[in-house]
């Protein structure tokens, strides 16, 4: 199952529960998600995820740090 969005991490709570289910019911996941969001949600939903997809949003090197 994929997470995408918009940005999935927004609901994090609902995010992370359904992980957790996903891997209760040994379903690959894949998160999508450009990693702007609370660290430690960012960091507890890619430890419960099969793979993770970090996309950059600005590619202008006085924005992007």
């Amino acid at each position: 199952m994929t997470f995408s969005g918009g940005e999935p991490l927004v609901q994090a709570d609902f995010l992370l529960a359904a992980l957790k289910a996903c891997r209760e019911q040994a379903i690959h996941t894949a998160l999508d998600t450009c990693g702007f969001a609370d660290r430690r949600a960012l960091l507890a939903a890619a430890d419960l995820s099969d793979l993770v997809l970090v996309r950059s949003e600005v590619m202008d090197d006085l924005r992007h740090v």
